[in-house]
């Protein structure tokens, strides 16, 4: 939708700043991520692309015409893929590999249940006999670790006993998009899902991202496009660029058997509209076309100290755009500048 459509008039100069970063500042972002993109693919030899939901959906989009409108770049092969740290953990805990560390690494606030649900995508009828209707009722406060630990321990001794009747639907899936070909591509900042999927296959799959912070996880295969030496200055307001980025569908949930093969359940099947255009912002990328990858970059750093500026200026109901679904660490959303 056109969100400037019937815009009040004594918003105009807020709308003027809302414009700024959707049509400025995002196009410079899509445009970045695609020349690295194109430059590490090239480095490694790989040509196929999985693009991970939700923050990928656009960096798919863009790479996709900017690849287009150059017939030098042409021949790579590029996927989306319905994935989520919830879905990935699901499946994986309590196998043979599979470290708690990945879900340990982040607070949470709520109960045992609502934790269960929102890092494993477990509901209370699949955990009913690991967990007393006591304990799932159970609220973990922000800050309690340990309490936290107790209920990932249990969970994984208990599953790596009794598997879910679901796990190979995991493996099932991505091996229609994954192999040693392959490159993940994804917003950052710790490369989660990457470790995750490597947990499924026999090789080390590569990874590349916008960027990552400097404690994201280590992996021998991954690129940014913004280096590790820099990202700190991303990632106090990382939440602007997974806002901007967050595709018009809900989270992956798990993975259902159907007679055409696994497909993702998703949270909210009814895709919702972003509150911007996408032609526009493709064609704002158009007139990148001529310019040098030094001279992008450059201008991605100035459009990041302004798009800030910019957000600071917006009302509190364009703020509200940039919200992002929370389940992770609460049950709720993450909004940007919520501490």
């Amino acid at each position: 939708m056109q969100y400037m459509k019937s815009a009040p008039r004594e918003d105009f100069l807020s709308e003027k700043y809302l414009g700024y970063v959707f049509y400025q500042f995002l196009p410079i972002v899509l445009e970045l991520n695609s020349r690295r993109l194109i430059e590490y693919s090239k480095a490694c030899n790989k040509s196929s692309l999985g693009f991970l939901s939700r923050e990928g959906f656009l960096l798919k989009v863009a790479f996709d015409h900017w690849v287009s409108l150059r017939p030098s770049s042409q021949g790579f092969k590029s996927d989306y893929l319905h994935v989520s740290r919830r879905a990935l953990n699901r499946y994986l805990v309590g196998s043979e590999d599979y470290d708690i560390k990945y879900v340990l690494h982040e607070l949470y606030e709520g109960t045992v249940l609502n934790f269960l649900n929102g890092r494993f995508s477990l509901e209370q009828y699949e955990v009913a006999e690991f967990f007393s209707p006591q304990q799932l009722k159970k609220r973990i406060s922000w800050g309690e670790r340990d309490e936290i630990l107790l209920v990932v321990e249990t969970l994984n001794c208990q599953l790596r006993e009794h598997p879910l009747p679901d796990r190979d639907l995991l493996k099932q899936y991505l091996i229609n998009f994954v192999n040693e070909d392959t490159i993940l591509v994804d917003v950052g900042f710790k490369g989660t899902m990457q470790q995750l999927i490597n947990l499924s296959f026999p090789y080390d799959v590569h990874g590349f991202y916008f960027a990552l912070s400097p404690d994201a996880w280590s992996h021998k295969f991954q690129g940014s496009a913004i280096s590790k030496s820099r990202s700190n200055v991303l990632i106090k307001d990382s939440i602007l660029i997974e806002s901007l980025l967050t595709a018009p569908h809900g989270t992956t949930l798990k993975y259902e058997k159907t007679k055409s093969g696994v497909i993702p359940k998703l949270e909210n099947q009814i895709e919702f509209e972003v509150p911007y255009s996408i032609e526009k912002i493709l064609l704002e990328m158009e007139k990148f076309i001529d310019f040098s990858d030094v001279q992008i970059e450059e201008m991605f750093w100035v459009a990041w100290g302004q798009a800030l500026r910019a957000m600071s200026q917006l009302t509190s109901s364009q703020r509200n755009l940039f919200r992002v679904e929370d389940k992770w660490s609460r049950m709720g959303s993450t909004l940007y500048g919520q501490i």
